[in-house]
C-alpha cells in the first residue's frame, strides 16, 4: 500500500463527514422552521385543509377511492399520509399540517441529491439552504395542501433521472418512472411533467446526444404502471377528473373574458415577474404580493438563471434544470389568478438550483482573488440575510395579519374549538398535541345551526361525532333543566324560536361568537351568536331590586380591568313581557357622565319580549374609561322604553314607585374582584 494512501483515505472521510454534516445541519435548520409553533401558526384550519382531514376519516373508516371527488376533486397521496397521522395524533390541524411539515422537511436532502448528480457538491449545498429559508417552500410545508408533496418527489424524479443519463444503470431509470408514476398522485400540476420528458428528448434528438434510449422505455413502462390505477379512473370519470382544470383553465371563457391570446401574454408576464417583482396575492400561498426571492437572493436567481439558460446548449444538466423550469410554468401561465403559488409548485426544488448556480459563480470569483474564508463569509451573509427576511416575513408579519386570520377561516376553527372544550371532548386550543378520544362531559349538550356545519368543513372534521352535538332541525330531545346547554345559531335567519330549546329556570346569557370574512368579502361579519344556559345554583342575590312589569334585579358582579368596568347584572321575570325595554347603566363623577352603556339585555340578543317567566339573564356591560379612583363617583342602573324614553319605575314593597334607577355599591379606592 502507499504510504500516502491512508492519508488521502483519511482527507476522503473528512471530506465526506462534513459533506453530511452541512446536510444535516441544513435538514436540522428547515425542520426547526416548519415544525415551529406548528400547532398555533397558522391560525385556523381553511376548509381545502379540513376536506382532507374529512377525507382522511374515511379512510380511517375503510373507505379507499383512488381520486377524492369532494372539494373540486383531488389526489390521493397526501389524503393517505394524513390518515396515517390523524389515527395517530387524533382529529386535530396538526395532524394534517405534519404531513406537510415532514414532506418539506424531506424535499431539503432530496433537492441536495438533486442538485449534486446535476451541478455538483457545493451548488446542491446552496440549493438545499436556498430551499430550507425561501419563505415560499416554508409557507407551502406548513400549510395543509396536497400540492407539498410534489416538489418532494419531482426532486427524486430528477435525481434518479440524472443518475440514469450519467449512469445508464437500468434501475435509475425504474426508480425515475415510479416517481414519475407516483407524482400523479400527488397533484394536478404533475400532469405536465410527461411533457417535460418530451421536450427533453427532443433537446436530445437535436443535440443528437447519446442517450440509453431503452432506460427511457424502461422509465415509461413503470410510470405507466404505477399510474395505471389513477389513469383508469380518469378514463371511466375524465369530467370529474379534469373539472377542475376546466374550471380555472384560460380557455375557460368566463376567465379569458372573450380575449385568450391577451389573457395568456398577461399571465406570462405575471408569471415571470413573480420571482422578482411581484408574487402570489393569495395570503394561504404567500405573503400577499410578496416576490419569491429577496432582493440580494433574487441578484442570484438571475445571474444563475441566464448562466443556465446560456450553458443549456452545451451541457445537458443545465438544459433539464432550464427545460423542466419552463415546462413546470406552465400550469400557473394557463390558469386563472398566475401567478399562483400552488400552480407553480411543480418548479420547486430545480429552482433554488438558479440562485445557489449564481451563488457558486460569485463563490468561485472571490476564491480566485482572496482567501476561502471570505467567499464562505459571503455566502453565510447572503443566506443569513435571506433567513432573516423569510423569518421576519413570515412569522412576525404575515402569521400576525388580520388577513391570515379570515382567509384561514380562523372563526370557524375557533367555534369547533368552544364547542368541544364546552362538552369536554376533542381538539381545543389548549389540547396536547396528541388529542385522544376522552368521553364527554356529563349534563352538557350543542345545538348547533346545520348553515354552520354544512358551510364550513373545520367543525365537522374536528368535533368527533358525539350524541352531545345536535344539528337544529333534526330530531331534538328535549333538554332538562339541570343541564348545561349552548344554542349557536346563525345570526342572519330568523333563530329565536330556536331558544325554546334552552331549560327553562336557567341561568341565559348571549354573546357574539367568532367574525369571518371570505375570500372576496370587503367587510368581515359575524359568525354566529352562541346563547349560553346554565344551572341558575350560584347566582349574586345581593340586590333584590322589582321594577315595573315584573322585572326583578336580582344581583350583581363587578370586576376591574385596568381602565375598564365589567358589570354582570342577573335579571329575572315574573311574567311574559310585551314590549323590548333597554338596560341603561350609567357612571357618574359629581354630576359629570364618565361612561355609559345603553343597550337590550344579554348584548342585544336577548331583548325583553322574548323572556320567559322563571328565565334568569346574565347581563354584561363594559363601560370604559374610568378614572383610577372611585371617590365621589356613582352607577346607577334602569330600564327605559325606546319608544317613549320612558323609564321604568323601581318598586317598593308596596308595589310603589319609589325611583327610576338603581344605585351599584362601589368600593372605595377602585379596587374590584370577582
Amino acid at each position: 500500500m502507499n504510504k500516502d494512501q491512508p492519508h488521502l483515505l483519511q482527507r476522503i472521510q473528512h471530506g465526506l463527514s462534513n459533506e453530511w454534516f452541512l446536510l444535516l445541519a441544513t435538514t436540522a435548520l428547515a425542520a426547526l422552521l416548519r415544525l415551529y409553533a406548528l400547532d398555533r401558526l397558522p391560525p385556523g384550519l381553511y376548509h381545502d385543509e379540513a376536506y382532507n382531514g374529512l377525507d382522511a376519516l374515511g379512510v380511517i373508516q375503510g373507505v379507499r377511492p383512488i381520486f377524492f371527488e369532494a372539494n373540486n376533486g383531488r389526489e390521493p397521496l397526501f389524503i393517505y399520509l394524513v390518515a396515517l397521522s390523524v389515527s395517530l395524533l387524533g382529529r386535530s390541524p396538526l395532524a394534517i399540517r405534519l404531513v406537510a411539515a415532514i414532506l418539506g422537511i424531506l424535499t431539503i436532502p432530496a433537492a441536495y441529491w438533486m442538485a449534486r448528480e446535476l451541478l455538483g457538491r457545493r451548488e446542491a449545498l446552496f440549493t438545499a439552504l436556498v430551499t430550507a429559508v425561501t419563505f415560499w417552500h416554508l409557507n407551502l410545508s406548513r400549510v395543509g395542501f396536497r400540492a407539498v408533496s410534489l416538489p418532494l418527489l419531482t426532486a427524486l424524479f430528477l435525481w434518479s433521472l440524472a443518475c440514469g443519463v450519467h449512469r445508464k444503470r437500468w434501475y435509475y431509470f425504474a426508480l425515475c418512472g415510479f416517481c414519475l408514476g407516483l407524482s400523479l398522485y400527488t397533484y394536478l400540476a404533475a400532469r405536465f411533467l410527461p411533457l417535460f420528458l418530451l421536450l427533453l428528448t427532443l433537446y436530445w434528438i437535436w443535440r443528437r446526444q447519446k442517450t440509453a434510449w431503452h432506460g427511457l422505455l424502461l422509465l415509461g413502462i413503470v410510470a405507466l404502471m404505477t399510474a395505471l390505477p389513477l389513469l383508469l379512473y380518469a378514463f371511466r370519470h375524465l369530467d370529474t377528473f379534469l373539472a377542475r382544470s376546466a374550471q380555472v383553465s384560460i380557455f375557460n371563457p368566463l376567465i379569458n373574458q372573450g380575449d385568450v391570446m391577451g389573457t395568456f401574454l398577461r399571465h406570462l408576464g405575471k408569471t415571470f415577474a413573480m420571482f422578482n417583482w411581484r408574487g402570489d396575492f393569495i395570503p394561504r400561498h404567500n405573503m400577499p404580493y410578496r416576490p419569491v426571492f429577496d432582493p440580494l437572493m433574487g441578484v442570484l436567481f438571475l445571474l444563475g438563471l441566464a448562466t443556465s439558460l446560456g450553458r443549456a446548449f452545451q451541457h445537458q444538466e443545465y438544459a433539464i434544470l432550464s427545460i423542466y423550469w419552463l415546462t413546470m410554468l406552465a400550469p400557473t401561465i394557463l390558469a386563472e389568478d398566475a401567478p399562483h403559488f400552488l400552480r407553480a409548485v411543480g418548479i420547486l426544488p430545480a429552482l433554488f438550483a438558479f440562485p445557489a448556480v449564481g451563488l457558486n459563480m460569485v463563490w468561485e470569483a472571490l476564491q480566485a482573488r482572496s482567501p476561502r474564508w471570505v467567499a464562505s463569509l459571503l455566502a453565510i451573509l447572503l443566506i443569513g440575510t435571506s433567513l432573516y427576511a423569510t423569518v421576519n416575513d413570515y412569522f412576525l408579519r404575515h402569521m400576525r395579519s388580520e388577513t391570515v386570520y379570515y382567509h384561514f377561516e380562523s372563526g370557524a376553527t375557533e367555534l369547533a374549538s368552544e364547542i368541544n372544550r364546552f362538552v369536554g371532548t376533542g381538539w381545543h386550543k389548549e389540547a396536547e398535541l396528541r388529542v385522544l378520544p376522552t368521553p364527554t362531559l356529563p349534563g352538557r349538550r350543542v345545538y348547533l345551526d346545520q348553515r354552520l356545519w354544512r358551510d364550513w368543513a373545520s367543525p365537522r372534521y374536528l368535533i368527533p361525532e358525539t350524541a352531545n352535538v345536535v344539528l337544529l332541525g333534526e330530531h331534538i330531545s328535549p333538554s332538562s333543566p339541570s343541564e348545561s346547554v349552548w344554542l349557536v345559531v346563525w345570526p342572519y335567519a330568523e333563530y329565536h324560536p330556536h331558544l325554546a330549546l334552552l331549560p327553562v329556570g336557567s341561568l341565559i346569557s348571549a354573546r357574539a361568537g367568532p367574525w369571518e370574512r371570505g375570500d372576496l368579502d370587503k367587510e368581515a361579519r359575524l359568525l354566529c351568536v352562541i346563547y349560553e344556559a346554565y344551572p341558575a345554583n350560584q347566582v349574586p342575590a345581593n340586590l333584590q331590586v322589582r321594577f315595573e312589569k315584573g322585572i326583578t334585579l336580582l344581583g350583581y358582579e363587578l370586576k376591574r380591568e385596568s381602565t375598564s368596568l365589567h358589570l354582570r347584572l342577573f335579571w329575572r321575570t315574573d311574567i311574559p313581557l310585551d314590549a323590548d325595554y333597554t338596560v341603561f347603566v350609567h357612571f357618574k363623577q359629581g354630576e359629570q357622565m364618565v361612561a355609559q352603556s345603553d343597550a337590550y339585555p344579554a348584548r342585544g340578543y336577548y331583548p325583553t319580549h322574548l323572556w320567559r317567566p322563571g328565565d334568569l339573564i346574565a347581563d354584561d356591560h363594559l363601560l370604559t374609561p374610568l378614572p383610577s379612583q372611585f371617590q365621589g363617583c356613582s352607577l346607577t342602573v334602569g330600564w327605559y322604553d325606546l319608544r317613549t324614553m320612558t323609564r321604568l319605575q323601581v318598586l317598593d314593597e308596596h308595589n310603589q314607585p319609589r325611583a327610576d334607577a338603581v344605585t351599584i355599591p362601589l368600593p372605595a379606592g377602585g379596587s374590584l374582584l370577582y
